[in-house]
């Protein structure tokens, strides 16, 4: 009976041995640092291996450190591109309000020509119909004394207001009591026009 109990106690003791290894490969518990800290001869057989808690400190400083490194170099290069888009984009918007300045310059100038081409048709408009009103005579005397293109528009917008009214023209008659010569060339520039 006594060998039995001993074979006994050997087995349990045997059984806890490997349930305490199991549970300390999950992690469990801590079997060695709890006999280190408590069994007072156990500490000259077993020499616990601590961490340096500096050490480990230190290499997660040094990842940190590593990583703001490569955090600043992104965001340095990140600002770098900003800056130089700013510098892009400014040198366009510069340019930009160079060209809308030239579109301004030349919309200004159209609306000046365009005036003056209005304020030119009314005056060749008010002076066919004075010279519509007039006896043919006395009109081509005033013809005779005008530039060859103010005649040659002015018989056009004669043409144009006999046509609109459904009236003969008048402007052939007026042409042929030009001298030959202008009549010729007044003539030549009409048909160009026309």
């Amino acid at each position: 009976m006594g060998k039995r109990i001993l074979i006994l106690l050997l087995g349990n003791l045997a059984l806890l041995t490997i349930a305490v290894l199991i549970f300390d490969t999950l992690g469990i518990i801590d079997y060695k640092g709890f006999l280190y800290e408590n069994v007072p001869f156990i500490k000259k057989y077993f020499e616990q291996k601590l961490e340096d808690p500096t050490l480990l400190e230190k290499e997660s400083l040094l990842r940190y450190k590593e990583e703001l490194d490569y955090m600043k170099s992104d965001l340095t290069r990140r600002l770098n591109e900003i800056k130089s888009r700013e510098e892009e984009l400014s040198a366009r918007e510069i340019e930009l309000q160079q060209k809308l300045a030239e579109v301004e310059e030349i919309k200004a100038n159209l609306e000046k020509q365009q005036k003056i081409f209005q304020d030119y048709n009314d005056k060749i408009a008010k002076l066919a119909n004075y010279i519509r009103s007039l006896p043919p005579d006395d009109a081509s005397k005033i013809l005779e004394n005008m530039k060859d293109d103010m005649i040659v528009d002015i018989l056009l917008k004669i043409d144009q207001l006999s046509e609109r009214e459904g009236t003969l023209s008048i402007s052939s008659f007026l042409l042929s009591k030009l001298p030959p010569d202008r009549a010729a060339r007044i003539g030549q520039k009409i048909l160009e026009k026309q």
